[in-house]
């Protein structure tokens, strides 16, 4: 089966492989394509920290065409005053970090939801609920099926698939809105 994995600052790689594969036989893959060491990866799907490194990629709900995001665990470096360590089952404060700790990130935010980006800055806690309000509208709208057989690198193809992320992003942003607006 064919699935995505991606890192924050990394561009999406394909890795086809077989379901039945663990995650444990997964993680050196991901290394590989990514660079990110074993030993550091959190995988991510859905929002959710996969942990059971000896289930199978279907027992996990990894399917055709899922997207995992793979994070490097954090340094053993103390936390500085004022942020929040990152933790298994604290994904989203740990991307709150890594844009914060990006100029270019942030920059990008503040153009695709600039509503998403002042909360990311001013109030860690609604960044939270609403990047979650937007990880359950993203699952309940499904991903969007190419036919088998699509050259992804096909410039036509490539375009089709940024309109429907732009549409996505408007409609999540707008969903967003009359949801703090309510």
């Amino acid at each position: 089966m064919r699935i995505f994995i991606t890192a924050i600052d990394r561009e999406v790689q394909t890795l086809d492989i077989d379901s039945s594969m663990t995650l444990r036989d997964l993680s050196p893959l991901i290394e590989a394509d990514l660079g990110i060491p074993v030993a550091e990866q959190i995988i991510v799907v859905n929002g959710v920290a996969l942990r059971d490194m000896d289930r199978s990629l279907s027992a996990l709900g990894i399917l055709q065409d899922t997207i995992l995001l793979v994070s490097r665990k954090a340094s053993h470096q103390p936390a500085t005053p004022g942020s929040t360590a990152f933790a298994p089952g604290n994904e989203i404060e740990a991307l709150r970090q890594q844009i914060l700790s990006s100029p270019q990130r942030l920059a990008q935010l503040r153009a695709q939801n600039p509503q998403l980006a002042h909360v990311l800055v001013n109030n860690p806690a609604e960044f939270a609920r609403q990047l979650r309000l937007i990880q359950q509208q993203q699952q309940q709208q499904g991903p969007d099926m190419l036919p088998p057989g699509v050259d992804l690198m096909d410039a036509s193809v490539q375009r089709r698939i940024e309109e429907e992320i732009r549409q996505n992003n408007i409609n999540l942003n707008r969903a967003v809105r009359v949801d703090t607006a309510g």
